[in-house]
């Protein structure tokens, strides 16, 4: 969506611009060679012009039905890619059949259809006048040659001109699908900028913790993701660690491990039932605080652009707070984070690479 914007105010706008400007550049030479023959496009130009927002408001209209046809054109996409990357396995599983109803089904679905033919009537209308105001052009300035009104020089000149106007036209009606589209998508955008979250670090007030013992508690803990209101991952899940004790969640893919720690972080608030930390309710403390007081390895490390060091210290920065850190705060954070080396077995490692913990990891590491 985000591209779809990007195009239209970069790109689109520009060649808009480019395509009014030709329509006024061939005007005003129609008027110049041909004052007769130039009236008579100015005067359909009003019809074209009033077909052209027609078609765009039409496109507009479907703008709810385009929004579901994105969908399913995105499932398709995915369905398509997937199908010949894993086409061994395809056709191993003798999956042809099953594969290709799913893509035909995806391809007819009522929205995209209804979508296809909306822009497709859209398309044809403004080809359609095109074609029709150049003929019409055709026809008066035959006319006005065997009446004598222009001669036959003059009209050949206005009408070479003109045709740059009803090219920049027809080329800006062109832009107004991508217009629309950019519309859509912005409205996207905007609804997810402007959305505000039930769980927002940056909001002050909570409890604050000074200490942690880090007891954990779970209390008849039951959740569902939001996308999926009809399937609770976890249901009545109670247990406690208490401080110094290690513990060790067990189960098959999907029966909700990482969902429990999810709720620790706070990435989602249980539906059911309630989580404490050192006897307060995640959800009272201060959410910035909590999470400077827990650390997660996932089974996937992840390394961001810039250095060692600085992606080491990231953990340590956000539990410093807004503003810059002091001297004295960098000189314990690095002391801090040379620790943390030694105690995960990478400080020699690091110390041997080009540039100790300076050096560059690269993007994504």
């Amino acid at each position: 969506e985000a591209l779809k914007v990007q195009a239209v105010v970069a790109e689109v706008a520009a060649t808009t611009a480019t395509h009014v400007t030709s329509a006024a550049v061939g005007l005003s030479l129609g008027f110049f060679f041909s004052w007769a023959i130039a009236l008579v496009t100015l005067g359909l130009v009003p019809v074209f012009a009033v077909a052209q927002i027609v078609a765009m408001k039409m496109a507009g209209s479907n703008m709810g039905k385009a929004t579901e046809a994105a969908s399913w054109e995105t499932k398709l996409g995915t369905l398509v890619s997937e199908t010949v990357a894993a086409h061994r396995t395809v056709a191993a599983y003798g999956l042809h059949s099953t594969v290709g109803d799913a893509i035909h089904e995806a391809a007819h679905e009522d929205g995209v259809m209804k979508k296809g033919h909306a822009q497709g009537v859209a398309n044809g209308m403004g080809v359609f006048l095109n074609l029709a105001v150049t003929a019409t052009i055709n026809y008066i300035g035959a006319v006005m040659i065997d009446e004598g009104i222009v001669d036959f020089k003059d009209f050949i000149r206005s009408y070479i001109v003109v045709i740059f106007l009803g090219i920049g036209i027809a080329a800006a009606s062109a832009d107004a699908t991508d217009q629309v589209e950019a519309k859509r998508g912005g409205q996207k955008l905007f609804g997810v900028i402007d959305r505000k979250s039930a769980i927002d670090a940056r909001k002050p007030g909570g409890t604050a913790l000074a200490e942690a013992e880090g007891v954990v508690e779970f209390k008849e803990v039951g959740f569902h993701y939001p996308n999926r209101p009809d399937t609770m991952v976890l249901s009545s899940v109670s247990f406690t660690v208490h401080k110094n004790q290690k513990v060790a969640l067990m189960g098959s893919s999907g029966s909700g491990k990482s969902t429990c720690i999810a709720l620790l972080e706070r990435f989602y608030d249980p539906t059911t039932g309630s989580i404490h930390f050192d006897g307060h309710d995640l959800r009272s403390i201060n959410l910035r605080q909590l999470r400077s007081k827990l650390s997660l390895v996932g089974q996937e490390p992840v390394l961001f652009l810039g250095t060692v060091a600085e992606n080491i210290q990231y953990g340590a920065l956000a539990e410093g707070g807004d503003g810059p850190p002091s001297r004295k705060q960098l000189a314990d954070l690095h002391n801090q984070m040379v620790d943390a080396a030694v105690m995960a077995h990478a400080h020699d490692f690091i110390k041997n690479l080009p540039n100790g913990y300076d050096t560059e990891v690269g993007e994504k590491g």
